[in-house]
């Protein structure tokens, strides 16, 4: 057996053990070993913690409703947490390095933005199961973490035009736009014909009133039909006549419209190289991460 498995052999049979009152003594593992990164360990006891921050309940909890499905779940955490510990072990190695000040401001940031004081912070995260430190540390791991995955992935990556073209061409249907119109309207609630009919003059005569919202653009198939009649005969910035309706007198403004086709490259550019920067940064992360995990010496005891 070598050095490095008989250490793991010793190290996994480690447990922490107290004594508590059972109709006697007895003992009860509290705590052991559950997986080895290098030098460094995942205990049982960071594991339990970890599953309940990501999941907001227990490991009884969980095993209670599910135990095949807590077993499962137990297993990608702790892979998860083997993941962190690797890439926090190149964060060392690149000496990567954050500063107070940015993880301070960073939160003053996230509390100012939240409407929350120091202390409103402190209950949550006491809420979570989570002290202040704990809070405070773990966002500097995300910081380094980012920085290194910024310097060894992402950093590297270069979307190219042709891609692009490539990926449009390829999924036009998926940028089709159906004919649709952009409405604003209003509702005089009154019922009153004459009041209706003067504020149609006004805004027959260019004035802009704050009543009229903006409904937004919608789909002219969808369109209520009687509503739609009323749309199909006016051009773009035109006013329509009095609708009646049941809630009151509606007056409606065409302010676009849009055929139906294929939404231009340049308008969707800046969304396909999103989805193929994504694509290409995650096919690079789980290389990346495959790669240091086989130059480091793992090991998941369960």
């Amino acid at each position: 057996m070598n050095a490095i498995r008989l250490i793991t052999f010793l190290l996994s049979s480690v447990v922490i053990v107290v004594s508590v009152p059972h109709h006697g003594w007895a003992s009860e593992t509290l705590n052991r070993i559950v997986g080895f990164v290098n030098d460094d360990v995942v205990t049982l006891h960071e594991l339990n913690k970890e599953i309940r921050q990501r999941t907001g309940s227990t490991v009884d909890e969980l095993k209670a409703k599910d135990n095949q499905g807590f077993i499962e779940l137990r297993r990608q955490v702790i892979d998860m947490m083997v993941e962190e510990k690797c890439i926090q072990e190149q964060v060392r190695e690149q000496e990567i390095e954050v500063t107070s000040k940015q993880i301070d401001a960073y939160i003053e940031d996230l509390k100012e933005e939240n409407q929350w004081t120091q202390e409103d912070l402190v209950a949550l995260l006491n809420a979570e199961g989570l002290t202040y430190e704990e809070f405070w540390d773990d966002i500097k791991k995300g910081f380094e973490r980012d920085r290194l995955i910024s310097n060894q992935v992402t950093g590297k990556i270069v979307i190219r035009e042709e891609e692009i073209r490539r990926y449009y061409e390829e999924h036009s249907a998926d940028f089709a736009t159906e004919e649709s119109v952009h409405l604003a309207g209003m509702i005089i609630a009154s019922n009153n014909t004459e009041e209706a009919e003067a504020v149609l003059a006004r805004l027959k005569n260019g004035e802009d009133l704050y009543e009229l919202v903006d409904l937004g653009t919608l789909e002219t198939d969808k369109l209520d039909p009687e509503l739609k009649k009323v749309v199909d005969l006016l051009n773009v910035g035109e006013v329509s006549e009095l609708i009646f309706r049941p809630n009151g007198i509606q007056i409606i403004k065409l302010l676009g419209r849009h055929e139906k086709g294929v939404k231009p490259l340049e308008e969707v550019r800046d969304f396909i190289h999103s989805i193929l920067y994504e694509e290409e940064a995650n096919k690079r992360y789980t290389a990346w991460v495959e790669d240091i995990r086989k130059q480091a010496y793992t090991d998941i005891i369960f």
